[in-house]
């Protein structure tokens, strides 16, 4: 998020934002990925993941079962990445150009992202920084200049 608020970032082209954003975007999808295994767990405080190529520090972990720790790194992951994508959003419309610095598939992807950790989050943090982020998120359409996305929310829930 400190990168997002560098002045350099914020006074260039809207194209080096938007190719910066995309990888943002693509890479929290790819994180989250890794990590909602665990923070989605009917009981993450104990969980400790069997596929070590998913999970390559699961083999470590298991040898010291430490599992709670595993949890702390991955609610972490979750909470950053919510915070980072509902940064973006807010960015994106505050400058009144959401269209030009996501498009509609970005959009897509945060929500789907945000609705997967509200339906299926088991750790109350990582429920709440959702929540916050999905707010922000639905903020944005409404007002979104891009009129297929003023009903995204609606279509959501």
């Amino acid at each position: 998020r400190a990168v997002l608020e560098n002045t350099v970032l914020r006074t260039s082209p809207s194209n080096l934002k938007r190719t910066v954003f995309k990888k943002i975007v693509a890479l929290c999808k790819t994180v989250a990925e890794v990590v909602s295994p665990v923070v989605c767990n009917s009981s993450p405080e104990g969980f400790l993941p069997t596929t070590p190529v998913a999970y390559p520090m699961s083999e470590m972990l298991s040898e010291s079962g430490n599992a709670q720790s595993l949890l702390l790194c991955c609610w972490h992951c979750m909470k950053e990445i919510s915070l980072l994508l509902g940064h973006i959003v807010m960015m994106a419309s505050a400058e009144g150009a959401s269209a030009d610095l996501l498009d509609v598939e970005e959009f897509d992807v945060i929500g789907t992202l945000f609705i997967h950790q509200l339906t299926e989050a088991r750790h109350r943090g990582a429920f709440e920084m959702a929540y916050n982020g999905f707010s922000k998120l639905c903020q944005c359409l409404w007002t979104s200049s891009i009129a297929e996305l003023h009903h995204r929310p609606e279509q959501w829930v």
